[in-house]
């Protein structure tokens, strides 16, 4: 049925036209009413819609982003310490800190078993120290065992700690993946290097690679100053996320 015919309808049964145009502008807007609302629950619905998918998104990031954060929170001082450790032993091998010896003749065997269980001598090791007569010729090979025992945990660091950046290089940024692997293979380079001179009797290239290490030192800043960056780096991006979908 069309308006037209409503109002014909209206006016055949005795209504004016002024009361025909209220009864229909009273539908009308009771059609428009309804229009609106329904287009506006519409709208309503799509905003809904893509508020809720944003919400997901940034929920998800936050949650990838947590879990990238705590991850480097663990990689990170743990990365630190095994290149200190492997440094620190590189250090000691190169002869680079001072080994004291030991009076020989005043000590028990059971003393010098004891001492020589505590800093990693082998049992082996430990007899050919003690089948030794001349204190001279214990302190000679005191000496020489240390620092092959002190190169040989060195390098069982350095390879470690290789093996571990390798492990979590997802986590590491460009260019701390390259000051952590740069470093390592210095150090290895380095030790292999100073054990060809010393087996060589070569001075001046056990010298080189014992600068090579201690030279490393200054890395150690850089690296430090990087992990520190990127930590606070994430956890303001944490809270930021944190923020955003609380």
């Amino acid at each position: 049925m069309t308006w037209e015919t409503v109002l014909q309808q209206l006016l055949a049964t005795g209504i004016t036209l002024a009361g025909a145009w209220a009864f229909v502008n009273t539908k009308l807007d009771k059609w428009l009413d309804n229009r609106f609302e329904k287009k506006l629950q519409a709208l309503q619905f799509e905003h809904e819609k893509n508020l809720e998918a944003v919400r997901h998104r940034i929920q998800s990031e936050f949650s990838r982003v947590s879990k990238i954060h705590e991850k480097e929170f663990e990689v990170f001082p743990k990365l630190w310490l095994m290149l200190h450790e492997a440094h620190g032993y590189a250090f000691n091998a190169v002869g680079l800190r001072m080994v004291s010896g030991a009076n020989w003749s005043a000590m028990s065997e059971e003393a010098v078993r004891e001492q020589m269980t505590k800093i990693g001598f082998s049992e082996i090791q430990i007899k050919k120290l003690l089948s030794l007569d001349d204190d001279k010729a214990k302190q000679d090979y005191y000496f020489e065992t240390v620092q092959g025992n002190n190169i040989d945990n060195a390098l069982n660091k350095q390879r470690l700690l290789m093996n571990c950046i390798c492990e979590n290089r997802i986590f590491l940024t460009p260019e701390l993946d390259t000051l952590f692997t740069d470093a390592t293979k210095s150090i290895g380079v380095a030790l292999e290097c100073y054990v060809i001179g010393k087996r060589a009797g070569d001075w001046d290239m056990q010298r080189e690679n014992m600068d090579s290490i201690k030279r490393l030192e200054g890395t150690l800043p850089d690296i430090a100053r990087l992990i520190q960056a990127r930590l606070c780096h994430d956890a303001a991006g944490v809270r930021l996320l944190s923020e955003t979908t609380g």
